[in-house]
């Protein structure tokens, strides 16, 4: 109804009431809305010449009326969204080395985003240059994408690295087989009975400690040069009291099965009870007695002491 309107106020040169009820058989509500609709759209306005006459207006003009205000206010809006903007990112410098571990001190900061730990650790790899030492108390797991594994593997040739990792290593096929994977430029590894904390070490000027073993990305990056030559000497003190662990190539996981229990034959003949060989051998109590029973099974046995009887009477076992 609008348009119709507005043709006719065109044709007419203006808004005639009269005009319109008899032209167009049109109802006074429905005239008055059209004419609303026109009025909002500025495609009818007051002439300036003859007071209270509405004369038609061309779409394009009434478009800039109405239309350059808005693009104003989006200009201003945009220019504004920029310097906000800029103002923030000004700040994004600060987070990121929040987030990759720069503290502002330039002591220790704490890492708890497995992506940022992932990135931090890469980058001190990249930049490691002559030694990496490292203490691996449990058997830590692996990221899960093997992220750790990943940065280590890349480290460059003629690093010395020295690895002190619990003797549980000794006994345990899935240790050995990802130290083999993360370890191979390394130059010797040590096993001890006991090691404080989870570390890394990379040429005494940069270490990542753990304070949570099995929580590799909870890590702390400490940049204070008195405390990392502290860490590393106690690396170092460690170091001299480890056994040397050669990591030759194992045939299977069922090989080491037989490794783990010949081993575990030797510790019960000498009396030990399952929760002491499973922390010598740095296995679960639940593992241990798995694998006692599957010896009692192969030695045709009800009791230890029959298997002990039977291990000797096949010559598994010394003579007492």
């Amino acid at each position: 109804m609008s348009r119709t309107v507005y043709r006719h106020c065109l044709v007419r040169g203006h808004f005639s009431v009269e005009a319109l009820l008899r032209d167009l058989a049109v109802t006074r509500p429905e005239l008055e809305e059209a004419k609303q609709t026109l009025l909002s759209l500025r495609l009818l306005r007051s002439s300036p010449d003859r007071d209270g006459l509405l004369t038609p207006v061309s779409p394009r003009s009434a478009e800039a009326e109405i239309v350059a205000p808005m693009r104003r206010e989006v200009t201003e809006r945009k220019q504004e969204i920029a310097q906000v903007s800029d103002q923030i990112r000004g700040f994004a410098r600060s987070y990121a080395d929040y987030l990759y571990g720069y503290a502002p001190d330039g002591t220790t900061i704490p890492i708890e985003n497995a992506d940022a730990f992932v990135i931090r650790l890469k980058d001190a790899v990249k930049h490691c240059r002559h030694e990496l030492l490292i203490m691996q108390p449990t058997d830590c797991p692996e990221l899960p994408d093997g992220g750790e594994a990943s940065a280590l593997s890349t480290l460059r040739e003629g690093v010395d690295v020295k690895a002190l990792v619990h003797q549980g290593a000794r006994s345990s096929y899935t240790t050995r087989s990802r130290l083999r994977d993360t370890l191979r430029a390394c130059t010797e590894i040590r096993t001890v009975v006991d090691l404080p904390a989870r570390m890394l070490i990379f040429d005494r000027e940069l270490a990542f400690i753990y304070p949570n073993p099995e929580l590799l990305t909870q890590a702390a990056v400490v940049l204070d040069s008195r405390v990392i030559s502290f860490l590393a000497s106690i690396h170092d003190r460690i170091w001299e009291t480890g056994t040397v662990l050669t990591l030759q190539p194992d045939s299977s996981p069922d090989q080491h099965s037989n490794e783990v229990r010949a081993s575990i034959l030797e510790l019960l003949s000498a009396g030990f009870t399952d929760e002491v060989i499973a922390r010598r051998l740095a296995v679960s109590v639940r593992t241990c007695r798995r694998h006692i029973a599957e010896l009692l099974g192969a030695l045709d046995s009800r009791t230890r002491f029959q298997a002990g009887a039977e291990a000797v009477r096949r010559g598994l076992l010394p003579l007492p």
